[in-house]
C-alpha cells in the first residue's frame, strides 16, 4: 500500500485546509484554489484532466485550470488524475479513472453487502489482505487489482473463549449476551466489560448499556458482573 505524504504550503501561522491529489496530502492556506493552482502544488501537467471525486449518485466532477474550488466544505476534497486502469472484482472486471481507489468505492462498485469483507488476493504464503472502507489501494502497483469479498466471521475471545460473529459491530448487551448465556437486563445487575485489540475505531476502552463497538478477527473482551441489589 502506498502511504500518504503531507505538503506543506508556506510557514506557520495561518490555519490550513487538508486536501489530497492522487492520494498525497496537501494543506492550503487559502480556502479556494484554481484547478491550475491544485495542479502545479502537485507536479501535475497544466493539461492533465484532473477530476474531483464526488459522493454519488452525483457524478465526478472535471476540474478545468480556471474553475475555483471551494476546499472547506464539510468533507476533505479529493482530487485524481483520469486514467483508466483495470481490476477485478469477485471474478468481474472493472476499470478505475483514478490510479487510487477506496475501499468504500470498490464495495459500492462491486455491489458489496455490509455482511461481507473486501481482500486483496495476496500471493502464497502471504494472507489476503482486508480492504477497509477507508483504505486507499494503489492500482498501478503490481498485484494491487484482485480483490474478493466473503462473509465476515470473526472470531472474538470473550473471557478467554472464541466465539463467532458475523457482523462489523456488536453492543454491550450482545456482549455480556455472550460471556453470560442467561443475562437479562435488571437494575439491579452491572456488568463491567471492557476490550482491547480492536480497530482503528476503537482499538480499546470500555462499555456500557446502550454502547456499540465496531470489531474485528481477534479482538478480546473481558466481562464481569456486579450486583447492585
Amino acid at each position: 500500500m502506498k502511504q500518504y505524504h503531507t505538503t506543506q504550503e508556506g510557514g506557520g501561522g495561518k490555519p490550513t485546509i487538508p486536501y489530497y491529489v492522487e492520494n498525497q496530502l496537501f494543506n492550503s492556506k487559502e480556502q479556494y484554489r484554481t484547478g491550475l493552482e491544485i495542479r502545479l502544488i502537485a507536479n501535475l501537467p497544466p493539461d492533465s484532466q484532473l477530476f474531483l471525486a464526488v459522493t454519488p449518485p452525483w457524478q465526478d466532477e472535471e476540474i478545468g485550470n480556471d474553475f475555483r474550488v471551494d476546499l472547506a466544505r464539510v468533507e476533505i476534497e479529493h482530487f485524481y488524475v483520469k486514467k483508466k486502469l483495470p481490476y477485478i472484482l469477485n471474478g468481474a472486471s472493472f476499470e478505475s479513472k483514478s490510479q487510487f481507489i477506496q475501499g468504500k468505492r470498490l464495495r459500492r462498485e462491486g455491489n458489496i453487502p455490509e455482511t461481507q469483507d473486501i481482500f486483496l488476493a495476496v500471493a502464497a504464503p502471504w494472507e489476503p489482505e482486508l480492504i477497509e472502507d477507508d483504505t486507499f489501494i494503489d492500482l498501478a502497483l503490481p498485484g494491487n487489482d484482485h480483490f474478493f469479498s466473503k462473509d465476515i466471521d470473526y472470531v472474538l475471545i470473550v473471557n478467554a473463549k472464541d466465539h463467532h460473529w458475523k457482523k462489523k459491530t456488536i453492543s454491550y448487551g450482545e456482549v455480556v449476551k455472550i460471556a453470560y448465556p442467561q443475562y437479562q437486563e435488571k437494575p439491579t445487575e452491572v456488568y463491567t466489560v471492557t476490550y482491547k485489540k480492536g480497530p482503528v475505531q476503537n482499538p480499546e476502552g470500555s462499555m456500557v448499556k446502550g454502547d456499540k463497538v465496531f470489531v474485528k478477527n481477534k479482538m478480546f473482551f473481558h466481562v464481569t458482573p456486579t450486583d447492585k441489589s
